[in-house]
């Protein structure tokens, strides 16, 4: 029987048109997208970014959408940034360096801070009521045996 292992992610680059950002924007607001592409990596974006609908109305990166409120429809091109990595680049006695992709989701990252033993992000995760995070003791020792 052969073995298949995932070598890569493979995003194919699609423009929508007319698209709702309801599931877009944590206030699910149905404004909607006259055009509408996600990107994955740099190669991505500078495909996007040389297509010809990019004109006069603009454009607009979109990351999780928490930090937004849309008001109106958009008229230009909605980029919806999906370019997700977390790499540890270094460690000291006192820090650790981390690289992240610009569309990593936030709880998910410091999920994986906690999970790694990197302390120092696990009061930002838990939602808990709008707008605030907390982690007691249990949840950093449960997730990561993080210090504290």
């Amino acid at each position: 029987m052969p073995r298949f292992e995932t070598v890569a992610h493979v995003y194919v680059m699609q423009v929508q048109e007319n698209v709702s950002l309801k599931p877009y924007n944590t206030f699910g607001i149905d404004a909607i997208a006259r055009y509408f592409a996600r990107f994955g990596s740099a190669a991505e974006l500078q495909k996007v970014l040389s297509d010809t609908r990019n004109g006069p109305n603009g454009m607009f990166v979109l990351g999780g959408g928490s930090n937004i409120l849309l008001t109106k429809n958009f008229e230009g091109f909605v980029l919806k940034n999906e370019v997700s990595s977390i790499e540890k680049i270094a460690a000291d006695d006192d820090f650790v360096y981390i690289k992240c992709g610009a569309g990593e989701n936030w709880h998910q990252f410091v999920l994986h801070c906690i999970e790694n033993s990197w302390a120092g992000l696990e009061n930002l995760a838990k939602k808990d009521k709008p707008g605030f995070y907390q982690y007691t003791y249990d949840d950093i020792k449960r997730l990561g045996n993080a210090e504290v």
